[in-house]
């Protein structure tokens, strides 16, 4: 999760555009059969998103194959792509079909095509068609030993994403190998949510404890209303009203979890002595409500009953507040120091962007965001075009606007699925009480 919730954060803090529905890869929220039939399972190395994985039919078939993507009721398609990875069974001449109602009868013909390269994407785009079914089908190919053709790495049908496309493909047991479009994210943070006021958490310490009551105390003359004054999570109710949560990691409960999925930072070294911070952490997981929680994060009582007095004064201005990213320390670097440690070409890892990002959420230093962004544009256009990238070992143990973060998200997920077969004896996982070493634990450490 960390790498994710850095990216999340790192990019609220741009872009107020909004994405709209655009063609994407939606075959994940469809049914897949076959001709002839493989085994349980296999079919779905065609959906997740590597080109090094593949299927191919069982030893003792013969002749055409065939795949089909039901959706289980007419979808807008527009295009089909498709990638051979074998030199031994391969299409060269094929078909694409649609059945409109899932009859079983493939009355349209989408596309045709010759000459299907090997090792390389295969393309077909046509008007866009009402159909239930997408088949592709062999016409003509190579089976150079006792399996029908083709071996087949990755299908790819293009058309609009629809809501529920994710929650099919779970129901279907089918992988998600991309992401079709940003996850919606409030940056602004309304004090006042569902006609709820906000929840202020405090910790288990007399420093906390007294910011949180001034914050209470006034905020309730700004909104009109009493805030809460909580200590528990489970009373603060993430994900259905705003939070605003007082101390530090070693202290704050809801402060806890957040440092321990990078959305925050603060323990009782950082900011330190009489410093503060302001962080908007925006629907943070696992609560996914829309509803942000606002840290007023200190290492000691002066720090943190002056962040109160800076949230107070903000809040007197608007009752929505802007995303936060304020840093109040004394060992905040100078900003000869900063502009150094940009001025360097970043390495093409996301190790990179991982350092830059740490630094601008540590800091609230612009210069280290536009760092940690240069470094997810490099990693993103390394995707597009080496989708199978061999990683280094650094990315299995750490591993701005809307269309920004759909590229660096698409990004990340094709290394997260990179990373299970650099993990020692994943199949077995979950099934053995063997120890476990560390070519096992370290590519997990870099999924988690």
């Amino acid at each position: 999760m960390r790498l994710f919730s850095v990216t999340v954060i790192l990019l609220c803090a741009y872009a107020q555009v909004s994405a709209a529905p655009q063609d994407a890869n939606i075959a994940c929220a469809a049914a897949l059969t076959c001709q002839p039939e493989v085994k349980e399972g296999g079919l779905r190395y065609l959906l997740d998103g590597r080109v090094g994985t593949g299927f191919s039919f069982e030893v003792g078939t013969e002749g055409d194959g065939w795949v089909a993507f039901d959706f289980g009721r007419t979808r807008t398609i527009t295009g089909l792509r498709f990638f051979q990875h074998s030199e031994i069974y391969y299409t060269t001449d094929y078909t694409i079909e649609g059945d409109a109602d899932g009859d079983g009868t493939y009355e349209l013909t989408l596309a045709e095509g010759s000459q299907a390269k090997i090792g390389d994407w295969n393309e077909r785009r046509w008007e866009p068609a009402q159909v239930r079914v997408v088949r592709l089908r062999s016409v003509k190919g190579v089976s150079e030993g006792r399996r029908a053709h083709p071996c087949l790495a990755e299908v790819e049908i293009l058309g609009p994403p629809l809501p529920g496309d994710a929650a099919r493909a779970a129901k279907l047991g089918n992988p998600v190998g991309t992401v079709a479009a940003p996850r919606p994210l409030q940056r602004n943070t309304s004090l006042v949510v569902n006609d709820s006021p906000p929840a202020i958490l405090h910790g288990d310490d007399a420093a906390s404890l007294a910011a949180a009551r001034t914050l209470a105390g006034e905020l309730a003359k700004t909104i009109g209303r009493e805030a809460d004054l909580v200590s528990t999570v489970e009373d603060a109710r993430p994900g259905q009203r705003t939070i605003i949560a007082v101390g530090n990691c070693v202290t704050n409960p809801l402060i806890r979890r957040l440092f321990f999925n990078w959305y925050a930072f603060e323990d009782n070294l950082y900011p330190g002595p009489g410093g503060y911070t302001l962080r908007t952490v925006c629907d943070p997981y696992p609560w996914h409500g829309g509803v942000n929680v606002i840290v007023v994060g200190g290492s000691d009582e002066a720090g943190l009953a002056a962040g109160a007095q800076r949230l107070l004064a903000l809040a007197r201005e608007n009752t929505v507040l802007p995303y936060l990213l304020e840093v109040q320390s004394e060992d905040k670097p100078p900003p000869e120091e900063v502009r150094a440690d940009v001025a360097k070409a970043p390495p093409p890892t996301f190790h990179a962007f991982l350092d830059a990002a740490r630094d601008y959420l540590r800091w609230g230093e612009q210069a280290y965001a536009r760092r940690a962004m240069a470094v997810l544009d490099i990693m993103a256009e390394t995707y597009q075009r080496e989708p199978d990238r061999d990683i280094p070992w650094n990315e299995e143990t750490t591993s701005g606007d809307d269309a920004a973060r759909l590229r660096y998200t698409r990004a990340l997920l094709s290394l997260l699925y990179s990373l299970p077969r650099r993990v020692s004896g994943y199949g077995g996982l979950g099934k053995d009480d063997s120890v476990t070493w560390n070519h096992t634990t370290f590519p997990l450490l870099g999924l988690y």
